[in-house]
């Protein structure tokens, strides 16, 4: 594998699957700064700002809860397969801010995930692989995980908007301590 390939990619699998998510910790979309064109079009756009994720599947890696939290956490396991998203274009800053926000409990490992695209003409489904970086329990922190599955439904109806507020926070306090 090409050391640099998948440098800008993350999969998601968890809270950052969200767009509102990433928006509060990594601000506007990479490509958003861009739209400053007057065409319409663009003007309506850019005042979105949303990431926006290829539909992704890491196999090998099974999403369980975190013990006593709202978010989950991967580890390696023979036969699963993790549905999350891959988001490009981000940058050593974004990073940074990831990185702080995930915390001692992850380590990001590249990883090759299956993208989920429809072919340009046909339309029908292709699956191309890919590199990108994802977040993995560290194996000192796997005995924090549960045998359940996490849901992403459930924790957008009950925890998304104070999810949002706290990591908007943490992205004042970063941008504040460089």
């Amino acid at each position: 594998m090409n050391p640099l390939e998948g440098h800008d990619r993350l999969f998601a699998y968890g809270t950052l699957q969200l767009p509102a998510i990433m928006r509060a910790l990594c601000g506007p979309a990479p490509d958003s700064a861009s739209l400053a064109s007057p065409e319409p079009a663009a003007l309506v756009k850019s005042l979105d700002w949303a990431w926006t994720g290829a539909a992704a599947k890491l196999d090998g890696f099974a999403r369980c809860r975190v013990r006593g939290e709202r978010y989950p956490g991967i580890r390696p396991q023979a036969r699963a397969s993790t549905a999350g998203c891959v988001y490009t274009g981000l940058t050593a800053e974004h990073w940074r801010v990831l990185d702080l926000f995930e915390g001692p409990l992850y380590e990001r490992q590249r990883v090759q995930v299956e993208l989920r695209q429809p072919h340009p003409v046909t339309d029908a489904p292709r699956f191309p692989r890919s590199a990108a970086f994802a977040y993995v329990v560290r194996s000192e922190f796997m005995g924090t995980l549960e045998d359940r599955e996490w849901e992403l439904e459930h924790f957008a109806a009950t925890h998304l908007a104070e999810y949002v507020h706290s990591c908007q926070r943490l992205r004042l306090e970063l941008l504040a301590d460089p």
